[in-house]
């Protein structure tokens, strides 16, 4: 068996995260609670950087920062998927992202001191746990197994004013009404073919004996995050 630990972690000792590569993961947080964590960890990212710029430091409260520590945790975690010889037991994930968490809230309080801010360094302890139950939230299939009994229970509404049912409630009701495009199955090719009309004619309809098939299912624009180089842009969902 691989020794999952045979390689060496990536651990670039920027503050706050910088790359934002895979974004589908980001799509649909009114329905999806992983990416519900990842927008507002996005969000604390960006007024992070804001609050540094403007010395804007009351900004950078208790819910500003363990946001920021793990979103950057996040990014740390991303980075050691190549790397990593085979997929973690939840054990071993929980294990090494413990590791990355600490890291993170490391380079955040080293950040702050840096500008004389030390003083707004949370304890460890509450940073730890918050961001522990969050990675098990956000564990991904294959790179990393989902732990059977979370280290700490999740609670959405830790996320405060940083939660985007709140933040961008308007942004995902405007999206959530926007029609994009109707699919259906094409048995005869195998795959999803895009049809133009309620009653789309596929190649596997070309007797009169095929039977009826229902209307096609519209598909809607899952949520984006905010672009993470602009205020007030938006992001465009990719693929990893």
């Amino acid at each position: 068996m691989l020794r999952y630990n045979n390689y060496e972690p990536v651990l670039t000792e920027h503050f706050p995260r910088t790359g934002y590569k895979k974004l589908d993961f980001y799509a649909g947080p009114k329905h999806r609670e992983t990416a519900r964590i990842l927008w507002a960890a996005r969000d604390a990212r960006r007024e992070w950087i804001r609050a540094v710029d403007a010395q804007d430091w009351d900004a950078i409260d208790y819910q500003t920062f363990r946001l920021a520590v793990l979103d950057r945790s996040h990014e740390l975690n991303e980075a050691q998927w190549r790397l990593r010889r085979r997929s973690p037991s939840a054990e071993e994930r929980q294990d090494e992202t413990d590791k990355l968490i600490y890291f993170a809230y490391f380079l955040a309080g080293r950040s702050l001191a840096r500008l004389g801010r030390e003083g707004q360094v949370p304890e460890p302890v509450e940073v730890m746990i918050f961001c522990r139950a969050a990675m098990d939230k956000l564990a991904v299939p294959v790179v990393g197994m989902k732990p059977a009994r979370p280290a700490w229970p999740w609670n959405p509404d830790e996320l405060g004013r940083y939660d985007p049912r709140i933040m961008h409630r308007e942004l995902l009701e405007e999206e959530a009404e926007r029609f994009v495009a109707t699919f259906m199955y094409d048995p005869s090719i195998g795959a999803s073919v895009l049809v133009e009309d309620d009653t789309p004619s596929l190649a596997s309809d070309s007797t009169e004996t095929s039977p009826s098939r229902p209307p096609g299912r519209g598909c809607r624009t899952p949520g984006t995050p905010p672009s993470s180089s602009s205020s007030t842009g938006r992001a465009q969902s990719g693929t990893s």
